[in-house]
């Protein structure tokens, strides 16, 4: 799956993180677990094991989200699809080794719908802090959990 490339609101974020692949892959995918560590979800439950067309139900910044997985590819590559408040979001993260100790993870998401087309600079900025956050919060417990 890729993102919606037509949608008015974009954002791509990459990062070298100092944690081994499979640390950071492993946190990623506990999506029960991402209110322990990122403070900008206040709930996420799995419905099910996690893979191709599995929906979990998050919440962010007071958005109440239903997501589908779209894409799962362990070690690699996750993408998932959810509306909430008129915004139509795909989001897709792509994780590479670079050495032993460091890995590279990259994120990026579209947003479209009416409230991203009646003032999508503020949507892209939101969106940018949301995925700023999410990749800060993502290398802070996984350093924390490795040193």
């Amino acid at each position: 799956m890729d993102i919606d490339r037509q949608a008015p609101a974009i954002v791509e974020v990459s990062r070298i993180i100092r944690a081994p692949l499979m640390t950071l892959w492993l946190l990623h995918v506990d999506i029960d677990a991402w209110p322990r560590w990122n403070r900008h979800i206040s709930s996420a439950a799995l419905r099910g094991p996690i893979g191709v067309d599995a929906t979990f139900d998050w919440e962010t910044e007071g958005l109440k989200i239903t997501s589908t997985i779209t894409e799962y590819d362990p070690m690699r590559r996750i993408a998932w699809t959810g509306t909430a408040s008129g915004i139509e979001a795909r989001h897709v993260w792509t994780f590479a080794p670079r050495t032993e100790q460091a890995a590279q993870v990259q994120t990026v998401e579209s947003w479209a719908g009416d409230p991203v087309r009646a003032d999508p600079a503020a949507m892209r900025a939101a969106l940018d802090g949301s995925l700023q956050g999410w990749l800060t919060a993502l290398e802070s417990e996984s350093e924390r959990v490795t040193h």
